[in-house]
């Protein structure tokens, strides 16, 4: 298949899944024997007016630069600086082009596909940035290596391996594929977090305050206002692991569970009630509790976008019953 037909298809490829703006004049695409992976790439000066309509759609993208290092800086003192914006660099002309790369890949029915950005200076021709995005120049296999390879664990120098809790989930897919299914997994998980703190657990935290406020005078977060959760991703039920302090100034972890089919409120007593030296340490404490039990064994899987879905934890530790009664449940009630 020749060039032209190649950009034919790649367009039919991009055209539903990508902004309409980002494909002006793809000027080359390469595609594998089989069809199934490609690069796609763009190359075009920025002219202010029309980059204006379209640079607020890069805000949430990464990017590499090929410039001017120097003019990058923005001095503070003699010997400090920082990194100039986006947009100083294209005021100042320190950028004056910029190119796009898509990269997609066909697996298990559907297209994948990721997007780079990279922009360059009036000191790299044409010919010169055409060359660093098409791979610097050096000739490979594309389609044996990343990102249509599955991820590897790094190894340290000791031979330890580094986990990657975000990346293990998916960890035998294509790097491509797996990157967009963590991404994803990742957003839903954000929003129904927040959702779920704002709409149950925030204002079953200010309840009990007013219904025992001797034990709960107030609550320790670490990262935001919302508290931990943990669940599995049909989302069905949602664990909260609460830290209390009392007015004798001491914190300890409670457990509730959020069963939104019943949609009431247990508060989870297998682990029991236990204070803490130091409230910065709950993290630990969380895990060490749940990883008795569970596969979770790294505090890295709090906060992440997994999901706990170990069935037999939720089975025998959370929602096991005995002549119809809950073992280790107990309604809360105001």
């Amino acid at each position: 298949m020749d060039i032209g037909s190649d950009i034919e298809f790649v367009y039919d490829i991009l055209k539903p899944r990508i902004q309409h703006e980002f494909l002006k004049d793809v000027y080359e695409c390469i595609f594998n024997d089989a069809k199934t992976k490609f690069y796609a790439f763009t190359y075009l000066p920025i002219i202010k007016a029309d980059f204006d309509e379209i640079s607020y759609l890069f805000s949430k993208w990464g990017h590499s630069a090929y410039a001017d290092t120097e003019k990058m800086k923005k001095y503070l003192t003699e010997n400090t600086w920082q990194s100039k914006t986006t947009d100083e660099c294209i005021e100042e002309k320190i950028y004056t082009h910029y190119s796009l790369r898509f990269t997609g890949m066909f697996y298990a029915g559907e297209w994948f596909i990721t997007k780079g950005l990279t922009y360059f200076g009036p000191e790299i021709n044409e010919k010169e940035a055409k060359t660093i995005i098409k791979f610097h120049g050096h000739e490979f296999d594309y389609w044996n290596a990343w990102p249509f390879i599955p991820w590897e664990p790094l190894a340290l120098k000791d031979k330890t391996i580094y986990r990657d809790i975000e990346k293990e989930e998916f960890e035998n897919l294509p790097a491509i594929v797996s990157e967009i299914k963590q991404d994803k997994k990742s957003a839903v998980n954000i929003a129904f977090r927040r959702y779920i703190n704002e709409e149950i657990f925030i204002p079953f935290s200010e309840k009990l305050k007013i219904k025992d406020p001797s034990n709960y005078t107030n609550y320790c977060h670490m990262l935001s206002e919302d508290f931990e959760l943990i669940f599995p991703e049909h989302k069905k039920y949602v664990l909260m692991a609460a830290v209390p302090k009392n007015e004798n100034g001491m914190y300890r972890i409670e457990y509730f569970i959020h069963n939104q089919q019943e949609k009431l409120i247990f508060k989870w007593i297998y682990p029991g009630d236990h204070f803490l030296e130091s409230y910065h340490e709950y993290f630990e404490e969380i895990i060490q509790d749940i990883s008795q039990i569970s596969n979770w064994n790294d505090r890295r899987f709090l906060n992440s976008s997994r999901t706990l879905d170990d069935e037999n934890f939720w089975n025998e530790y959370v929602f096991k019953k005995e002549r119809d009664k809950y073992l280790y449940l107990v309604e809360v009630t105001f």
